[in-house]
C-alpha cells in the first residue's frame, strides 16, 4: 500500500523482468521438546535451500522468498535496496523446509518460531538480503 500511495505517475509501458536463485544455509534438527519458553537443543542437520525470486515492474521491485521470513529481514532488504519502491513477498513459489526464518538478532529467544526453525543462526538473513540484491544487480546489466 505504501508503494501504491507513493506512486506519482502511471506508465502503461512498464518493463517487466524477473529472476530466481537458490541460497543454501546450514541446517539443524531439534533434539528436545517444548513449544516455547525453554531453551532448545540441536544437532547438525542437512543444509536447507531457500528459493529467492525477484520481480521488477517498471520502477517497483518485489523480492520473493519461499518461506515465512521475520519482518526485520524484509526491512533490511528494503533499506539496502537501490530501488526506492521495494517490497518483499514471502511464502512464494513453493515452500522451503526451513520452517520460519528468524533474523539474526532473534536467535536465542525462546519463541516457537525460533525454536522450530531448521536453520542454524548466522546465515539466512544475509543470504536472503544479499541474494535478492544480487538478483537486482544481475538484472541491471
Amino acid at each position: 500500500m505504501r508503494v501504491m500511495r507513493g506512486t506519482r505517475r502511471a506508465d502503461g509501458a512498464a518493463t517487466l523482468t524477473g529472476a530466481q536463485t537458490t541460497v543454501t544455509c546450514p541446517g539443524r534438527e531439534r533434539t528436545n521438546d517444548g513449544r516455547a519458553g525453554f531453551e532448545g537443543s540441536y544437532r547438525d542437520g542437512n543444509p536447507v535451500e531457500i528459493r529467492l525470486g525477484l520481480l521488477r515492474i517498471g520502477d517497483v521491485v518485489i523480492g520473493a522468498v519461499n518461506a515465512e521470513v521475520f519482518n526485520p529481514i524484509a526491512m533490511r532488504f528494503k533499506a539496502e535496496s537501490p530501488i526506492k519502491a521495494t517490497m518483499m513477498a514471502t511464502l512464494t513459489n513453493g515452500s522451503a523446509r526451513s520452517g520460519y526464518i528468524p533474523d539474526d538478532e532473534s536467535y536465542g529467544k525462546y519463541t516457537f518460531e525460533v525454536l522450530s526453525s531448521r536453520l542454524k543462526p548466522g546465515c539466512a538473513e544475509s543470504a536472503i538480503v544479499n541474494g535478492l540484491i544480487g538478483l537486482m544487480d544481475a538484472r541491471a546489466r
